[in-house]
Parts: C-alpha cells; sequence; structure tokens
C-alpha cells in the first residue's frame, strides 16, 4: 500500500473506457483507508502516476485523484466536458474527510495512456512514491 500522509492507498485496480472521438481513457482506481481513530482529510492532493515494467515513470503528466466518476458518462462527454466533470471530482474528494477506519473511494483518469504503462506509484505530488505497485 502507498502512503499519503497517514492514510494509506491500496485495492488498486485499472480498466479502460472508450469515449467520444475513437479515444480511451486508462481508468486507474483505488481505495484510501484510515487506519486512524479519527477522521483524516489528505495532507495534500493524491496523485496517479504511471510507470513501465521497471518502475520507471513514464514520459506522461502524473493524474490527479478525485471522486470516481461514472463509466457512462464519461463515455459520451468530450475532452473539456471530461475536464471540467473532473475537476469537480477533485474538488469533492480534497473536501471530504476519510471516517477513522473505513475507506473512500478514488480515480485517475489518463487520456490515451501509452501502451507502455505496466505499473502505478500513488502518493502525494511533493513525495516520490517508493514502492510501485503492477498496474492490474
Amino acid at each position: 500500500a502507498f502512503e499519503v500522509g497517514p492514510l494509506r492507498a491500496r485495492s488498486l485496480g485499472s480498466v479502460f473506457i472508450p469515449v467520444r472521438g475513437g479515444r480511451t481513457l486508462l481508468a486507474v482506481t483505488g481505495e484510501l483507508h484510515n487506519p486512524t481513530s479519527a477522521p483524516v482529510r489528505p495532507e495534500s492532493p493524491v496523485w496517479v502516476e504511471l510507470l513501465d515494467a521497471d518502475g520507471v515513470a513514464l514520459d506522461l503528466p502524473a493524474a490527479r485523484a478525485g471522486s470516481v466518476l461514472d463509466p457512462e458518462m464519461l463515455r459520451d462527454l468530450g475532452p473539456d466536458e471530461r475536464a471540467q466533470l473532473q475537476q469537480g471530482a477533485f474538488a469533492a474528494f480534497a473536501a471530504g474527510a476519510v471516517p477513522a477506519g473505513r475507506h473512500v473511494a478514488f480515480a485517475a483518469y489518463f487520456e490515451d495512456a501509452p501502451p507502455g504503462a505496466r505499473r502505478v506509484a500513488v502518493g502525494a505530488r511533493d513525495r516520490a512514491a517508493t514502492s510501485p505497485s503492477d498496474l492490474p
């Protein structure tokens, strides 16, 4: 699991979502778990980075994690509409606290992810994740 302050990112998964214009979104999903006895907000935004099979970051910007969006809705939106929807998901995710002993789902979306993406790293933007996880 990846640590984001006192929170732990776990249960990582991925799915490809075909969208308008013949493009494909890669949705990397997971849960942010709070093992403490008090509600906790992420200390900073949570980011997901795509890595190759050796754990080297791909030449692609990291994606900010937010609340999970409905794949059916994403399929029907253009790039600008998806970006606007994702901004709302970032804000909703950042505003919420993870209840004590519970978890919240998150997702990060990549437009046209390269075929070399085999692993992911999850963490705060200012701190590199220490142990990448295979891309499910």
